[in-house]
């Protein structure tokens, strides 16, 4: 286990199957820093956001998915090279969160602006497309199967999950938990 050190606030991370950490840093409302370290410890600078809207790694890969908040953009890191997958004009708003699937086919992003999610093809054999959700998205968690992810836990109050590795994203209720069962 290595600690790893941060020369501002940490915004998130996210780690690779083989190890390597990508580390966002920064402040809120200022530009932020995003670092890949490998397993090794080699440090690289990766990306300069403008706003955090969150990181994650390709299953099987080391190209990671990096959101830009305040740009709207989602982009494909590989090897170093950013290729851009979507903008606002896609329906990004503010993305806080990026996710991608078991199969690494899909990725998802949740806006903070509104109740959007996009579903991007990373293949690049469909357009984005958006999806609805009747709740205010809190999280992007990986579920079990392909490319199902929890968006709102359930509580005394319904939660929220998308399904997006069906030929259209389908967003589900969670029915809310009772008490004394």
């Amino acid at each position: 286990m290595s600690t790893i050190n941060a020369a501002g606030g940490i915004l998130g991370a996210a780690v690779s199957d083989a190890g390597t950490v990508l580390l966002a840093t920064g402040a809120v409302g200022s530009g932020v820093s995003v670092t890949s370290i490998s397993a090794g410890g080699t440090r690289s600078s990766l990306a300069s956001l403008a706003g955090y809207g969150g990181t994650s790694f390709i299953a099987g890969s080391e190209d990671s998915l990096i959101a830009d908040a305040a740009a709207n953009t989602l982009s494909r890191y590989h090897n170093g090279v950013a290729t851009v997958l979507a903008t606002h004009a896609n329906g990004l708003n503010q993305p806080f969160a990026v996710a991608a699937s078991q199969d690494g086919h899909w990725a998802v992003t949740a806006d903070q602006a509104d109740s959007l999610l996009l579903r991007v093809d990373l293949t690049g054999a469909t357009p984005p497309a958006q999806s609805t959700c009747a709740c205010t998205p809190t999280q992007l968690s990986s579920l079990s199967g392909n490319a199902v992810f929890e968006l709102a836990a359930p509580a005394a109050a319904p939660g929220w999950m998308i399904e997006a590795d069906s030929p259209t994203a389908r967003v589900l209720f969670i029915p809310p938990v009772r008490g004394g069962q």
